[in-house]
């Protein structure tokens, strides 16, 4: 068998995205630690004054333990999404599929866990004392609906960092004008199903062809 050259462009190239990586990931990395931090207050004082509808706050029977467990959740998954997030980074420079991790858990660290949502409740509820203009709702939709896109380029990626075969790359690329149509028609059931079936539609295209082609190796 004989071994298969990478030409010196691709590699000037994945060199290329590799340092803007390492550029960018200190000022991500910055941008969701602080969101982290400032949402911490927001956690507390939703606890305290049980202003939280949407965790269900309640200073009576079951439903406050159950926000207090969503609560310890939360902080607690984020945390660890964080850590782990600088490990990889710290431990992987130079490994592209570990980089792109670590930028999927500062994501999934601030947007998915929780303290994005919980800050962006300041806004809404209006209670506290340093309460910022009101940040529009379709923001926080659009950004955490990126989850899709970035699971698919995880499959896909998986597992030198690399789009293989390179037409793949057209998946992600396919699956980003999806999120929008989440919100076009947000009252009917029928819009609220329609884009989680597409993407995990895509996530199953994907994960095939991965499967098919490295069966072929």
């Amino acid at each position: 068998m004989t071994k298969k050259t990478v030409p010196n462009s691709t590699i000037l190239v994945h060199s290329r995205w590799l340092r803007l990586a390492h550029v960018l990931w200190y000022p991500a990395a910055a941008v969701a630690f602080g969101i982290f931090i400032a949402s911490l207050p927001r956690y507390f004082y939703g606890l305290s004054s049980g202003s939280l509808d949407f965790l269900l706050l309640s200073r009576s029977n079951w439903k406050f333990a159950l926000s207090l467990a969503f609560v310890v959740a939360s902080i607690s998954a984020a945390l660890l999404s964080l850590a782990l997030a600088w490990v990889l980074y710290r431990q992987k420079p130079g490994e592209r599929m570990a980089i792109f991790l670590s930028f999927f858990l500062l994501y999934y660290g601030v947007v998915i866990a929780g303290p994005m949502w919980t800050l962006a409740s300041q806004w809404t509820v209006g209670k506290l004392p340093f309460v910022a203009p009101e940040l529009p709702l379709s923001v926080i939709l659009i950004i955490s609906s990126l989850d899709y896109p970035l699971l698919i380029a995880i499959v896909l990626l998986f597992p030198d960092g690399r789009f293989v075969p390179s037409w793949t790359r057209w998946l992600v690329i396919l699956s980003i004008p999806i999120i929008p149509l989440n919100y076009a028609f947000f009252t009917s059931t029928a819009s609220l199903l329609a884009s989680p079936l597409l993407w995990m539609g895509i996530i199953l295209v994907s994960a095939i062809t991965l499967i098919a082609f490295y069966a072929q190796i």
